[in-house]
């Protein structure tokens, strides 16, 4: 029977590091990428092919790099044709076998490589919203390609396939420096929030356990406007829900704090009921972290200025007026 296309991606690493291994895994298949089909009839021996991934692969890529990055570079060592009988009548196939020629050793992430230059920018088949998966670079296409994977030009016009290892030997392939230190910033930072914000729910966490509640993270369901949830019993068996939101901020201004639209409402719908609190912790990262309880009923007089699509900040007047001592 013909096969349905599942999965259009590299989605598993390429055995670099052994060549006929890599040789024998039909990575370039008419029946398993979209795009392959077209590009396979265009296809030549001794042609480079760019390798992107739509996804980081644990263990091998830095979770940093989630989003699309050009992992690595092939040349098609040999192309294979055949007709396959389905039930839908002959179907041409064809499959490509590539030979490694190096894994970079920085991926070379698109968003950010394209925001830092034009020309890898206007790359068309980085931009496609076919789903295509094998499409065809211009001349100019390949140049900004090779550049910014930090390939020398010769890589683009060695006639001896065989020649592009030992040129790319030794070499440091991968993105531009610039591009690097702004992901490696990006990533620090990032590191940085998880961390503030993972002391202000310890510090959250403490607290309701303390009051007898058990507590369970909701933090990962969209649209839920809260981090945790927690249920507590009294002695006389009535049971008591509480849902609380919890924001940590490196700084001490409590009303740094931004919330969604989701979390606005869920403060505006407990509407005096005592069900759902917002926890600020200033100085998460420091030893005097201080916790902020504000119930829902003062979030939804505090919250009221709109601060772009989805996003809410304080109005400190009221803030003042509601909280100070």
């Amino acid at each position: 029977m013909q096969r349905q296309i599942a999965n259009s991606d590299v989605w598993r690493d390429f055995d670099w590091g052994r060549p006929s291994r890599a040789l024998a895994e039909p990575w370039v298949s008419s029946w398993l990428l979209r795009g392959a089909p077209e590009g396979l009839l265009a296809a030549q021996v001794g042609d480079l092919v760019f390798v992107l991934r739509s996804d980081y692969l644990p263990g091998v890529d830095h979770p940093w790099l989630a989003r699309r990055a050009v992992v690595g570079l092939w040349w098609v060592e040999s192309i294979s044709e055949w007709t396959e009988q389905t039930p839908s009548g002959p179907l041409d196939c064809a499959e490509a076998a590539c030979f490694p020629v190096r894994r970079f050793d920085f991926p070379v992430p698109v968003i950010q490589t394209g925001q830092m230059d034009k020309h890898f920018y206007k790359i068309k088949t980085l931009r496609d919203r076919s789903r295509r998966a094998m499409m065809r670079l211009t001349d100019q296409e390949a140049l900004a390609m090779a550049r910014n994977c930090g390939l020398p030009a010769a890589v683009l016009t060695e006639p001896d396939p065989d020649r592009l290892a030992p040129l790319c030997a030794g070499l440091d392939l991968g993105p531009p420096d610039m591009v690097r230190r702004r992901i490696q910033q990006g990533a620090k930072a990032v590191a940085h929030r998880d961390a503030v914000e993972a002391s202000a729910r310890d510090v959250a966490v403490a607290a309701l356990r303390r009051e007898g509640f058990g507590v369970v993270s909701t933090e990962n369901r969209r649209g839920v406007g809260s981090d945790l949830w927690a249920a507590g019993c009294e002695a006389d068996g009535t049971e008591t829900h509480v849902r609380v939101e919890v924001k940590g901020l490196s700084g001490n201004d409590p009303w740094a704090a931004v919330l969604t639209t989701s979390e606005r409402n869920a403060a505006v719908a407990d509407h005096g009921v005592g069900g759902w609190w917002l926890l600020i912790v200033t100085n998460a990262a420091r030893s005097d972290r201080a916790p902020l309880w504000v119930s829902g009923t003062e979030v939804a007089a505090v919250y009221s200025k709109p601060a772009g699509p989805g996003r809410w900040v304080a109005d400190r007047a009221a803030a003042r007026q509601l909280l100070t001592p």
